[in-house]
């Protein structure tokens, strides 16, 4: 499933081992989902599915994060976050008031665990399948991920089809909801890039702006007054506007 193919740029190992830290951050919050919904549940035996799922999730959040710790240690990447909860809170990982089991049915919140399971897979495979920066140790590790949630995957959608099989109308609007969700989710993140973009391009601007003036400054000053030097004059000069 994952291959190295090509010699790694060093911006293919940021990006990849950013992505490495994103799915840590994302399995340690759907691990504390899960618990939550293990906690509400009056079905013993859909506890007990719920709690294995979040042993799954931590799990996996372990060997990612132990995962980009190597990887960066191998390409000279620093200042890398971990577990920031404001990356939770802005990524949408967790919500600041409510768990995920407490505001949507059992029916919806399979339908939900079912399509963001399916899309992180798929999203994760896509990212580290690219010039990987990974070993074979480490590639047999994510496989071993791979392997879980597809299980995950289809616990999920055997329950969103006993639902289906119960109410079929309200499946398809439940569904219908959750990837509309999603939708939104993928362009919040991907506005989230652009915006970060944009902001770097504005601060580069404003510095490169300051140097220019800087530079006209000193420039206008010494036509003005030869004799004497700015560096001077602004370390004796006590004056402020």
């Amino acid at each position: 499933m994952l291959k190295q193919s090509k010699p790694v740029l060093k911006t293919s190992a940021l990006t990849q081992t950013e992505a490495l830290l994103d799915f840590s951050l994302a399995e340690v919050c759907s691990g504390i989902e899960m618990v939550q919904a293990a906690k509400l549940t009056n079905n013993a035996s859909l506890a007990a599915g719920f709690i294995r799922h979040a042993i799954d999730e931590y799990r996996h959040a372990n060997i990612f994060n132990n995962i980009s710790s190597t990887t960066s240690a191998r390409h000279g990447l620093i200042g890398l976050n971990k577990y920031l909860t404001i990356n939770a809170y802005n990524k949408k990982y967790i919500d600041r008031d409510t768990f995920l089991f407490e505001k949507k049915s059992l029916g919806r919140f399979s339908i939900f665990v079912y399509i963001s399971e399916k899309y992180a897979a798929k999203h994760f495979n896509s990212i580290v399948t690219k010039d990987s920066i990974l070993n074979k140790d480490e590639e047999q590790l994510i496989k071993s991920i791979l392997s879980d949630e597809k299980n995950h995957i289809n616990h999920a959608y055997k329950s969103t089809i006993k639902f289906k099989s119960n109410n079929k109308l309200l499946y398809f609007w439940f569904n219908l909801l959750e990837r509309e969700n999603q939708i939104r989710r993928n362009l919040q993140n991907k506005m989230g890039w652009f915006n970060n973009r944009v902001t770097m391009a504005i601060l580069f601007t404003s510095m490169l702006t300051l140097r220019l003036l800087n530079r006209t400054i000193r420039v206008t000053f010494s036509k003005n007054r030869p004799h004497l030097d700015l560096n001077q004059a602004l370390f004796q000069s006590h004056e402020m506007i």
